[in-house]
């Protein structure tokens, strides 16, 4: 693992924690890069939404949960660490959890070289830190401590879901890293940032759906091939930002073209790479 930024910790208006983020690493800014992690306590990865599209236009039978079920923190629940310590006259513990791992001990995480709390400084009292596999709190203070103690028996509980996508610091800012909130403790405006994101999705499906990505790229294969130029990538998008409006598509030139990034309608390519792909700018 490693460690983290700015680990931070998010109360309610009660005081309670009800969500903990690691802050970012060298991994990635945010859960996208913790497939692994996600698979092993939710059951589920990450959905792509071509990957449910082209699933769709198979006519197979596509079911896709709901995000709390995606992103619920359900299984191996036995093997989320928690415990506390006394230290230097205080209260100190970790919570952790490592998927490629077995046998992880409370020792470990209190042993972690990425986990040590600095002495002084406005991050002194939690740390984080993680990769694709795994993730680790340490904590000190009486007072946190307790109140970590809540959090980490209700996430073992059952009660945890990753939250990145949705979940807000103190003041709205984003929290980046692993970031854990509680379920029950979900503020309106945290469910209504669940409801978006779930609306985005079903959309970028119906994008997905409807764009013809392949045959794009099929042409482009055979209007670059021998020529020593490549077309890039080709993604779909919403005309005008609309959704559900025309699809359009929007480009990565490549090497050797004087294309630009776009969007384009399907015709317009199309008819670009059957004449060789020149003049299109």
């Amino acid at each position: 693992m490693q460690r983290g930024s700015e680990a931070e910790v998010v109360l309610d208006r009660w005081g309670h924690v009800f969500g903990v983020a690691t802050g970012a690493s060298a991994c990635s800014e945010h859960e996208a890069g913790a497939d692994a992690l996600l698979h092993a306590l939710t059951g589920y990865g990450i959905p792509r939404a071509r990957d449910v599209a082209a699933l769709m236009r198979s006519d197979e039978a596509v079911v896709v949960p709901d995000l709390f079920t995606r992103r619920r923190i359900s299984s191996r629940l036995d093997e989320i660490v928690f415990a506390t310590r006394p230290c230097r006259g205080e209260q100190e513990g970790v919570l952790g959890f490592a998927a490629a791992e077995s046998g992880l001990s409370a020792d470990d995480l209190f042993d972690h070289p990425h986990l040590s709390l600095p002495a002084f400084g406005k991050h002194r009292e939690i740390v984080g830190a993680w990769d694709g596999a795994g993730f680790g709190f340490r904590f000190r203070g009486d007072k946190l401590t307790r109140k970590m103690s809540e959090f980490g028996a209700s996430l073992k509980g059952g009660n945890g879901v990753f939250a990145a996508s949705f979940l807000r610091g103190s003041g709205g800012s984003r929290l980046s890293g692993v970031v854990i909130g509680l379920v029950t403790l979900m503020r309106p405006e945290d469910r209504a940032a669940v409801g978006k994101e779930q609306s985005d999705f079903a959309a970028t499906v119906r994008l997905e759906g409807r764009a013809r990505t392949q045959e794009i790229a099929a042409l482009a294969e055979k209007a670059f091939a021998g020529t020593g130029r490549s077309f890039g990538y080709v993604w779909p998008v919403w005309r005008g930002g609309v959704v559900d409006s025309e699809v359009a598509y929007c480009v990565n030139p490549g090497f050797g073209t004087t294309l630009r990034g776009g969007p384009y309608e399907f015709e317009q390519l199309a008819t670009w790479l059957r004449g060789g792909a020149v003049g299109l700018i």
